[in-house]
């Protein structure tokens, strides 16, 4: 049966890890799968699954599971010799699924020890199986119902939990569906916006609240109260007549409700006036919501109010059309304020704009990206830039929403105080980023055309690196031309850091030769850049696997720009190491390279010297014990292997009965002959003293006499012929 959870428990239950799929199928088709309920990361390594064969009270197997599971993200064991619709979907292959129906499985948190979850009953062997609804452990697959949000350590329970399929389906394996777990939440009301714009010579005004997460027991109401101190404007009939209101709310209703206040030309020029808003004593324990009070602003019908589109015309010399006309204009800011001793921003209403200007003095309102204001002003013009001379600014709500920025690829009368950005470009000289005075200009180019942008001093770019790279410029637009007709002088103002913002980077460089291991990583990152390579992986790093052709996009998310770029990459082998040596004399000793992958050896003999050389041959001056080592090189690493040598005094050699020597010990004079050579055949001795140094040599046929005129002592005699390869010791007196 499934099990109906209210939204407070289910919320307290999705804290932990458990089974959310069994499959028990034919032959080796087993897997179990582990679901992740909760909002957070969960650590692996925290958890174990035991199996219990058989009715045994002690686990039979484990599997102490590795890595991490994302919310609502599940981990699979599969059975190593499954089908691939299992295997496929695995994050492991383990023994842990060696189960035929009678086995218990319990999932397990490791510290501190928590059971979580069972299936079948621990310590009790059912025969075949254990029951589940229409099914059984055995030769179905089971599913854990959606409405289970967490698991049991009581069978009875856990067993009425599962939905039924046949055996083998492996449709659900790799993915789990659970209904969400919802916290209670109380109703929120709030205004709906935090100002309004009305003429004195309007009627009535209505006020909009707002309602979420509306109860679905019970109704929920709230008073909208007149703030009498708070406001300027005079009640009871004389600016405007308002009652304070109470608006309620049905159950399972969330319908938005109004206010009305009927406003009063009482014919005065008294400026502008306000009425204040408060919303109190909500019910069935809603909240007061971040909107919590309301500003109807009358605005005195003594001054007209225009679009800022009607206003900032111009004549055909650059001469605003409206100077001098004293109005009310509503826009949303943009920048920052230009004049800290007063105020300089531009206002955008209807995607037209206009430059708002106070030589002194803030008139209360500090100057914030995004708000929405009124202002009340002269229109004018500064070196080509039309303006309003600002008296007076109300202020009505904060966060709207900022217009789109046109693309533009030069500047005009058409951009002056809208937002624009200028794709694209470069700086035509650094050198011009001065960061000195109140401002600096800065020439920058797309290849085909050039702008000016003005960097004003209290703009945050002021201060930093002038740019370096491709970027877009985005900002707004200027005009600074004291000569008429004012029709140059165009310039593109940057608001802050933000609206430099440099083109996404996918340089890999040329192609390249990697090792197997080796990580590919892009020239450069910028902040909202994201990845995404041929192989799947969206990060700007991969591990290069194979030799194939490598690509990456690389997308701005702020900007939608995109950019890509490939590399063919190839990898190198390890370099394995290797060497066949062969003895030439008592003291000598030839090496071959048998290398592969190297590009560089390096010998070492043992005794001091070492060699680059590709087949060295080395003599050693004593007797000794030598450990020859050779390391093969390329750009992946090396590798070593090594030999020991042993150069011993001579003694005779064992094959030796064939070849005479005598006398011995001699005066000098000496007869060796070979008996087992073949007449004719060319005959090598030589002498050797005890440094290993040739002393004497002589080719001869296969017997030989030698005089000698060395020193009296101890030598090797060498006897060398087409077969034959030995030593022995003489003695000179």
């Amino acid at each position: 049966m499934a099990i109906l959870l209210s939204a407070t428990a289910m919320q307290a239950q999705c804290t932990n890890l458990f089974f959310s799929e069994y499959l028990e199928g034919a032959s080796n088709n087993k897997a179990i799968e582990i679901y992740n309920p909760t909002p957070n990361t969960v650590n692996l390594t925290d958890y174990v699954i035991y199996r219990y064969n058989n009715g045994s009270p002690t686990p039979s197997d484990s599997l102490f599971m590795q890595g991490t599971l994302a919310p609502g993200a599940v981990f699979v064991a599969g059975n190593p010799t499954a089908v691939a619709s299992i295997t496929s979907v695995s994050d492991t292959l383990h023994t842990i699924t060696f189960f035929n129906g009678d086995d218990a499985l319990e999932l397990v948190q490791i510290n501190p020890r928590l059971s979580l979850d069972v299936i079948g009953l621990i310590g009790n062997d059912p025969g075949v199986n254990w029951p589940v609804g229409t099914g059984a452990t055995s030769e179905f697959t089971l599913v854990r119902m959606v409405g289970i949000n967490q698991g049991t350590t009581s069978w009875s329970v856990a067993a009425t939990q599962y939905d039924v399929y046949p055996q083998n389906t492996a449709t659900y394996l790799g993915t789990h569906t659970m209904t969400p777990c919802i916290a209670p939440v109380s109703p929120v009301i709030q205004f709906a916006t935090g100002g309004t714009l009305s003429g004195e010579a309007t009627s009535t005004v209505t006020v909009t609240v707002n309602i979420s997460n509306v109860s679905s027991i019970n109704p929920t109401s709230v008073t909208v109260a007149l703030n009498v101190g708070s406001s300027t404007a005079t009640g009871g009939g004389v600016d405007f007549s308002y009652v304070n209101d109470t608006l309620t709310w049905p159950a399972n209703d969330s319908t938005p409700q109004t206010i009305t206040i009927t406003v009063v030309d009482d014919g005065l020029f008294e400026g502008d006036e306000t009425i204040e808003l408060d919303l109190m004593n909500p019910t069935n324990s809603a909240t007061i919501g971040g909107t919590a009070n309301h500003t109807v602003t009358i605005l005195d019908n003594d001054f007209p109010t225009y679009p800022i589109a009607t206003i900032s015309t111009v004549d055909s010399v650059g001469v605003a059309d409206s100077l001098g006309v004293k109005c009310w204009v509503h826009g949303v800011v943009y920048g920052l304020n230009l004049r800290p001793a007063g105020l300089q921003f531009t206002l955008i209403g209807g995607n037209e704009g206009i430059n708002i200007f106070r030589s002194s003095g803030n008139l209360g309102y500090t100057v914030a990206e995004s708000d929405s204001v009124a202002v009340l002003g002269t229109v004018a013009q500064f070196n080509g830039l039309a303006q309003m001379t600002v008296d007076s600014v109300v202020f009505f709500t904060t966060g709207n929403a900022l217009v789109a920025a046109d693309v533009v690829t030069g500047l005009g009368e058409v951009t002056e105080s809208d937002l624009v950005v200028f794709r694209n470009a470069r700086l035509v000289n650094p050198t011009q980023w001065t960061g000195l005075g109140s401002g600096f200009n800065v020439d920058v180019t797309n290849g085909t055309s050039t702008i000016q942008v003005r960097i004003d001093a209290d703009v945050d770019l002021y201060a930093q690196p002038a740019p370096v790279g491709e970027f877009h410029v985005c900002g707004l637009g200027g005009q600074f031309d004291n000569a008429s007709p004012y029709n140059s002088g165009y310039q593109l103002l940057p608001r802050y850091s933000a609206d430099i913002k440099f083109l996404p980077v996918a340089a890999l460089g040329a192609d390249t030769t990697f090792c197997v291991g080796d990580s590919a990583v892009l020239g450069a990152a910028n902040s909202g850049d994201t990845y995404l390579w041929n192989t799947g992986a969206m990060t700007q790093t991969i591990v290069v696997g194979a030799v194939g052709t490598y690509s990456v996009a690389v997308t701005d998310t702020t900007l939608n720009e995109t950019r890509m770029d490939t590399i063919t990459v190839t990898t190198l082998p390890d370099p394995v190491a290797a060497f066949t040596e062969m003895q030439t004399s008592q003291f000598t000793w030839d090496f071959t390279d048998g290398s592969s992958n190297a590009v560089s050896l390096l010998w070492d003999f043992g005794d001091g010297n070492t060699s680059i050389a590709t087949n060295p041959s080395h003599t050693y001056l004593s007797v000794g014990t030598y450990t020859v080592t050779l390391i093969a090189t390329n750009a992946c690493g090396s590798d070593t292997t090594t030999t020991t040598l042993e150069v011993l005094v001579a003694v005779a050699d064992p094959t030796l009965e064939q070849i005479t020597v005598y006398p011995n010990p001699n005066q000098g004079h000496v007869v060796v002959e070979c008996l087992s050579c073949a007449a004719g055949v060319p005959m090598t001795v030589q002498v050797l003293d005890a440094t290993g140094r040739l002393v004497f040599s002589q080719i001869g046929d296969r017997r030989q006499g030698l005089n000698l005129s060395i020193a009296p002592g101890v030598y090797t005699l060498r006897v060398q012929s087409a077969l034959r390869h030995s030593w022995t010791r003489i003695v000179v007196q």
